[in-house]
């Protein structure tokens, strides 16, 4: 996932710029057998689900990251618990 890196600051942040939209929050990640893992960002009281990614670095899990996606990629889909 090229658009996913470490953050500099550990606290939750969503921001745009002339580069996209920038999401930090931990990574959250469910390995399934046979398959790339689902991921998941946590950002204060909400879950946005990443969906199956590939290329992670070991370790990831838990970790702060930045995530960078194009306002055109992002797609909102409300759903209850």
């Amino acid at each position: 996932m090229s658009n996913c890196s470490p953050a500099a600051v550990e606290e939750p942040c969503i921001y745009q710029d002339e580069r996209g939209v920038f999401y930090r929050g931990r990574l959250g990640l469910t390995e399934i057998e046979a398959a790339p893992p689902l991921a998941h960002l946590e950002v204060v009281d909400a879950v946005i689900d990443l969906g199956h990614v590939e290329g992670l670095p070991q370790g990831m899990a838990g970790a702060w990251v930045e995530i960078n996606l194009k306002p055109e990629k992002i797609k909102i889909y409300p759903y209850e618990i």
